[in-house]
């Protein structure tokens, strides 16, 4: 299964054994030494999984927690590389997903995407946001429906557009109304604006909680694109 992947490495025999398996799966692959352009890097660019050396365990936290407190790339698919047991826990209590401890061999990193690939799945399905064009109603407390478009969606949240000046603010709590394309589904689900940019009239919007019937709905909906 491919993944939008980078590697975040200075071991050049780390980056070649990660790069021959990853290749062979169809995955797209960034590179970046362990150095302070990472941290501009995951700034800027949405991926699904990263792979951090924790040779140096202190640039390695710093770099884990700036995925998870960021905006770009806080629930992509961790997979950390220390090399004794202190530095796999700073790594999981980090937010680490997986961890692969340091030598490895071919086999064992074969192994470790075989048993993680449902998982993976799984996030994906979660947090890979789909390119859609759906209309939706955004309503805010107490205030009328603001029309906008989404234009990215996932189990997890959406990105939407706004046809006007938007009246929402970061981290504000509100209700989103849709109809899932080409079915009868109606969506309503209350989450919260997780970023915004009023130039452009653009939002993300993070999901609280989805009713367990519309879950199943857009889970199926979301699964027809991702298989």
């Amino acid at each position: 299964m491919a993944f939008d992947t980078l590697i975040v490495s200075s071991d050049a025999e780390v980056v070649s054994m990660f790069r021959s398996v990853l290749l062979r799966l169809g995955s797209e692959l960034h590179y970046s030494s362990e150095s302070d352009s990472t941290f501009s890097i995951i700034a800027r660019k949405k991926v699904e999984a990263v792979i951090i050396d924790f040779s140096n365990a202190a640039f390695g936290v710093s770099l884990l927690r700036d995925l998870r407190l960021g905006d770009s790339n806080q629930d992509a698919v961790v997979l950390a590389l220390p090399t004794d047991k202190a530095h796999a826990k700073l790594a999981f209590d980090h937010g680490a997903n997986f961890i692969l401890n340091k030598p490895f061999s071919s086999a064992s990193l074969e192994r470790l995407f075989a048993t993680s690939e449902q998982f993976l799945k799984a996030q994906r399905r979660f947090y890979f946001r789909h390119a859609v064009s759906i209309p939706v109603d955004v309503y805010g407390e107490n205030t009328q429906p603001t029309k906008a478009v989404i234009t990215a969606l996932s189990e997890g949240g959406m990105g939407v557009q706004f046809s006007k000046t938007m009246k929402f603010i970061k981290s504000q709590v509100v209700k989103v109304c849709f109809r899932l394309p080409l079915t009868e589904y109606l969506i309503e689900i209350k989450g919260e604006i997780a970023w915004i940019t009023e130039a452009d009239r653009k939002a993300g919007l993070r999901f609280y909680y989805v009713p367990k019937d519309q879950l199943t709905n857009l889970q199926a909906w979301l699964a027809k694109k991702v298989d």
